[in-house]
């Protein structure tokens, strides 16, 4: 019998989850996973020839990748060097640290984070009101609010495109340093 379909029965037959089977499924086409269940007070990520999901949900660091995928780890920092495609998750109380040399992202987050985009686009929806730190060399960055900003925006603009609605200030503060490219912060 097909593997794929050995995995669809199991899953009929309620042996394993949803989330089991989709791991299994990837495993079949060839895709890798990492997962690790710690406190990660920071994770870092460097991303080189990549095209990445980043999910901030749960309480683990999961990914699902093809391609190159390491980590470090080292005192409340988590270090993770990708390139290839893939889905990363990582803990809901943790503080991003992303680093595009090439490629693009889109995330779902809920903490404070810094992006340093030297070439790539980013695409972000933010779930609530966060501290952040953009600084866009090359490429576009794309965020979407999910509420009420509540922030000080300060925006240097070097060449480039810079579309920011007025907000209510509030106690968080988001810079922007874009060089070349475009900026656009809207709220849905």
């Amino acid at each position: 019998m097909d593997e794929r379909l050995k995995v669809l029965r199991m899953l009929e037959e309620g042996k394993i989850t949803a989330e089991d089977a989709e791991r299994l499924l990837r495993a079949i086409h060839g895709e890798k996973a990492y997962s690790s269940k710690e406190n990660l007070d920071t994770v870092e990520i460097h991303l080189k020839a990549a095209n990445v999901r980043i999910v901030q949900k749960g309480d683990k660091l999961h990914a699902d990748y093809d391609g190159y995928f390491h980590v470090e780890k080292r005192e409340g920092l988590t270090i993770i060097k990708f390139s290839g495609d893939g889905e990363i998750t990582i803990p809901e109380e943790s503080i991003l640290d992303l680093h595009i040399k090439a490629g693009n992202v889109v995330m779902n987050i809920k903490q404070d984070f810094r992006i340093y985009n030297k070439m790539g686009n980013a695409e972000i929806t933010i779930e609530k009101p966060v501290n952040a730190e953009i600084k866009n060399r090359l490429g576009n960055v794309e965020i979407t609010y999910k509420c009420e900003p509540s922030a000080e925006f300060e925006v240097r603009n070097n060449l480039g495109n810079v579309d920011i609605p007025e907000f209510k200030k509030g106690d968080k503060r988001v810079m922007i340093e874009n060089k070349l490219g475009s900026v656009t912060i809207e709220r849905r």
